[in-house]
């Protein structure tokens, strides 16, 4: 392979996707972090370019709950490990303790944001999104009962991440319109 040409929108949905796979197969959080937070930057500035509203919670949490004066310091707090990940010139010797789950919070939104803008459900995205809403029931208030009883249904434990995906991928492959 001489040559790829891909456009900004496939470079975040494979970013995306390798995350996803990764993810799923409890491999490195650190490169999956990165791989994350590539693909939000470019989606949000896509987002951004195209006079879009600020649907991004990190966006959203900036512009209407900081305090101007500390809106700042909670843009730098929420970039911290992405930036950890990404740059030594000032810290080379620094250490980080790194909370993988703000990793699946990024993700959950990146994968939303790459759905609005392309209109696409592509499998792994809609895999991750499933897993993410059964493991995170508390937070849907609005969906409705039968949804959550469908998800509870399914009753994989956290643990059995690898094990949703190779039981779900063939059925998310069903569904693919993308």
């Amino acid at each position: 392979m001489e040559e790829l040409i891909i456009s900004k929108l496939d470079s975040a949905r494979r970013q995306l996707e390798i995350a996803i796979k990764l993810y799923f197969h409890f491999d490195d959080p650190v490169s999956i972090h990165t791989l994350t937070a590539a693909a939000y930057k470019v989606l949000r500035d896509i987002n951004k370019n195209r006079g879009n509203d600020p649907v991004l919670v990190k966006e959203w949490l900036v512009k209407y709950l900081t305090k101007p004066e500390k809106q700042k310091e909670f843009k730098k707090l929420m970039n911290e490990a992405e930036n950890f990940f990404k740059h030594a010139a000032s810290d080379p010797e620094k250490t980080y303790t790194f909370r993988p789950r703000q990793t699946e919070i990024l993700l959950w939104e990146a994968v939303g944001i790459y759905q609005r803008l392309t209109g696409e459900i592509r499998p792994l995205i809609h895999l991750y999104r499933g897993w993410f809403m059964m493991h995170n029931l508390h937070i849907f208030d609005g969906m409705p009962e039968a949804g959550k009883k469908n998800l509870q249904s399914l009753g994989y434990k956290s643990s059995e991440r690898a094990k949703y995906f190779s039981d779900m991928l063939p059925l998310a492959h069903k569904t693919d319109n993308g």
